[in-house]
């Protein structure tokens, strides 16, 4: 399945946390007619993990886009219980 995403002028909701983002991610076709079932990077990180889902090579690259465009956006305090997440994890 292909992911895609739409960059807002304004700030759109997340359905997953409700949270609000310039940018939605969807599985193509998925997305809704106005983007209501859009994800933000870390829902769809979250939806990936849990659903044993496999990026591959050609798919990282952009996955690795996704997730830092998502990384930039958080404030300092999320990044720091990121960091700890991911060092528990061993990455």
């Amino acid at each position: 399945m292909k992911i895609i995403s739409k960059l807002f002028d304004n700030e759109a909701k997340c359905r997953g946390c409700n949270w609000d983002t310039k940018t939605l991610y969807s599985f193509e076709g998925e997305q809704g007619t106005n983007w209501e079932n859009g994800l933000c990077g870390n829902c769809l990180a979250d939806m990936l993990e849990q659903g044993n889902y496999h990026v591959t090579k050609g798919d990282f690259e952009k996955a690795y886009d996704i997730l830092m465009e998502y990384w930039d956006c958080l404030p300092d305090e999320r990044k720091m219980e990121m960091d700890k997440k991911l060092q528990e994890c061993g990455v």
